[in-house]
């Protein structure tokens, strides 16, 4: 049984007696008190859903101890190393920051397999437990990984790649107190926040006011971030395929890459090439990848049904894919939102020009160099901009592919090596804090985003009620109507008897009738004799 001086009820007069002004003040005592590990894992078990209030209490008070040292040894963090754009660019990373002089172990939740993309034998792979199995109670487990892990190879910075989790506060409350620096890579833009699939972006907004620098993909997201933490433009690594590789551009076939998820948009890719086909009756769609199997068999359902199948193939995955791309004439790509496509990237390394929706925020599309953009969702603009393309004669196409190419020499030429140099040795001078120079109180916006969305949430709790209630009592009323059906039915039933013995009776009065009759004729006969 918990006293007053047990853990459990310290950290819950921490969260809910202490100002935050005390509260901050007291954190880093409690830390070198309890530990970082059990203190953070005594917080995840008791206080999942309630991470605004210890962000508040720890977002000012927890500075790396080793900020004042060099940054030697790295880790970088993600799920796995297979089919996606992510893990693609950290295969990229590795050997940079290698050839830079540190010491990098690679950290997954899933071990290596043979669709994992190539890491360098130098590299040391470690496992941590899965954030499917460590919610709340369950969190000490990778608290305790961690910690070890952080311990055993003397980690001075981890890269975190996983920039949308929403384990991302509670790793950045054990590795900021555990001393370690903390940067994210932020793959995506940041209205992908504040989109449905993301319930929790107010908590991982809040979470990167823990984090010493997020890496963004484009220019134009940086600002966004400077109001949360320090943020760099390091866009990701492109490596140009040799010119002899590059498409010639004769060929009708129409290049689509990417997992088979909803925000791809893979079933606008086909209803666009089913106009296409109309015009171009020799043309076809190689849609190249894997993803979710429902969205999988709904695409190939919908060229099934277009009458589509045997000019869209669909070859699944593969780790290695220039060969589809020097066959190609055109990439067609569908995206809602992206932060640094990789599929653009490579594409323009393989001359090749792309129709696509826009994404006028990514860097490699705001040079507009190869590329031929319609606006988001207009599926007929797609098909257009497709059958105008493969009008053209092959010195037009070259033109543009020479474009497109230009374009990732151009990128290909960004020095990766100085950019993560200068990144990690500003890493030993403590940064500064986000919560100065503020040119917008984004804070300010974001509590009122999120207390309009409580305003909704609790209308719609009411209306959930109200609909508990009418179904209650609906459910009343269907019992009385079947207390009602049930005596109607009794009553039918007395009726129906009451008719059957009205008809015996009836034919007994007739069967007495008779018999009278009978004794009246006899009763005669008798008088007559």
């Amino acid at each position: 049984m918990a006293t007053n001086n047990s853990l459990t009820d310290i950290a819950k007069k921490w969260i809910e007696e202490k100002s935050v002004q005390d509260a901050r003040a007291e954190y880093p005592e409690l830390i070198s008190r309890f530990g970082c590990t059990k203190f953070i894992s005594e917080l995840a078990s008791n206080y999942w859903t309630e991470q605004r209030k210890i962000y508040e209490r720890i977002s000012l008070a927890a500075p790396s101890a080793n900020q004042s040292s060099n940054v030697s040894s790295i880790a970088v963090y993600y799920y796995r190393l297979r089919n996606g754009g992510i893990e693609r660019v950290i295969s990229h990373l590795l050997p940079i920051w290698l050839n830079l002089g540190y010491r990098i172990i690679l950290l997954t939740e899933e071990v290596a397999t043979d669709d994992d993309y190539p890491v360098t034998q130098n590299i040391e792979r470690v496992l941590l437990p899965k954030v499917t199995q460590c919610k709340a109670a369950n969190y000490q487990y990778r608290a305790n990984a961690w910690e070890n892990i952080i311990a055993e190879y003397q980690i001075d910075a981890i890269v975190y790649e996983a920039w949308d989790s929403a384990f991302l506060f509670w790793d950045a409350c054990m590795i900021k107190g555990l001393g370690c620096n903390l940067v994210v890579g932020v793959h995506g833009t940041y209205t992908y926040l504040f989109r449905e699939q993301v319930r929790q972006r107010f908590d991982l907004l809040r979470a990167y006011h823990l984090v010493d620098c997020a890496v963004v993909l484009s220019r134009s997201f940086g600002g966004f971030w400077n109001h949360f933490c320090p943020s760099r433009y390091i866009p990701n690594p492109v490596y140009l395929c040799p010119s002899e590789d590059c498409s010639a551009l004769t060929e009708e076939m129409i290049l689509w890459v990417g997992r088979f998820i909803e925000e791809k948009n893979p079933k606008d890719a086909v209803r666009a090439f089913a106009k296409v086909k109309s015009s171009a009756p020799s043309s076809s769609l190689i849609m190249l990848g894997t993803g979710e199997p429902e969205v999988v068999n709904s695409v190939k359902t919908l060229a099934r049904e277009l009458g589509l199948e045997s000019s869209v193939l669909f070859p699944g995955y593969h780790k290695e894919i220039a060969d589809y791309y020097k066959k190609a004439s055109v990439l067609l790509f569908t995206s809602s939102f992206e932060g640094f496509p990789m599929t653009i990237a490579e594409a323009k390394s393989h001359g090749l020009p792309i129709v696509m929706y826009d994404l006028p925020y990514c860097e490699m599309v705001r040079d507009r160099r190869g590329i031929i953009s319609v606006p988001q969702g207009d599926i007929a603009g797609l098909a257009h901009s497709l059958q105008n393309y493969l009008a053209l004669d092959v010195k037009e196409r070259l033109a543009l592919g020479k474009a497109s190419r230009e374009s990732a020499e151009s990128f290909a030429a960004y020095n990766q090596k100085a950019a993560w140099k200068e990144l990690f040795e500003s890493l030993a001078a403590p940064s500064k804090s986000a919560f100065s120079n503020k040119e917008f109180d984004v804070e300010f916006l974001l509590d009122n985003i999120e207390f309009g969305e409580n305003k909704i949430s609790n209308y719609l709790s009411e209306v959930l009620v109200g609909k508990d209630w009418l179904e209650q009592h609906s459910a009343e009323q269907e019992h009385w109507i079947g207390e009602l059906q049930s005596g109607k039915d009794w009553l039918e039933q007395q009726i129906q008897g009451q008719e059957r013995r009205i008809n015996e009776l009836q034919k007994e009065n007739e069967s007495l009738r008779h018999i009278s009759g009978w004794l009246k004729t006899k009763f005669r006969d008798l008088r007559e004799k």
